[in-house]
């Protein structure tokens, strides 16, 4: 090789260096934003009533438990098996309580941010009628806030 060639190659080389090592940014990148939740993963965690401190209730993807002082308790209904409606506006729910299998405790619900508000028919609403389609409606209204997830 001649020299010419050999230097038109080492600038050429030198010059490749230089650009990559301007094109290295001199911090981390930033990080991408999460994807935001969905209220299916969101109403999941442990919820406090506002209003009794020493009743939660725990919600999974397919039932909840009411706790009262840290202790399952099942004669109120609320530990139960649900199945809700995300389509409908409020939420829709059902819940089929362990110790009353035939029984259906059909509500609305309203998720915002760390507050989540239950509108429940829990009294017979008699033959034809429904449950709640909004909380003006529901016999029993509760509001929690999140405790943890």
């Amino acid at each position: 090789m001649s020299w010419k060639v050999c230097f038109i190659a080492g600038v050429t080389l030198g010059t490749v260096n230089a650009i990559s090592l301007a094109l290295v940014p001199d911090r981390p990148a930033p990080p991408t934003p999460e994807k935001p939740q969905s209220p299916r993963q969101l109403i999941v965690g442990d919820w406090q009533d506002v209003n009794n401190p020493n009743h939660r209730l725990r919600i999974t993807p397919t039932e909840t438990i009411f706790l009262v002082g840290g202790q399952i308790r099942e004669m109120d209904g609320l530990t139960a098996t649900h199945t809700i409606d995300w389509t409908a506006s409020p939420f829709r729910i059902e819940l089929r309580p362990r110790n009353e299998r035939d029984r259906i405790i059909p509500g609305v619900f309203e998720l915002e941010g760390d507050r989540l508000k239950f509108g429940l028919r829990t009294f017979n609403p008699g033959p034809g009628k429904g449950g709640p389609v909004d909380f003006s409606n529901a016999d029993t209204r509760i509001e929690y806030q999140r405790v943890g997830k």
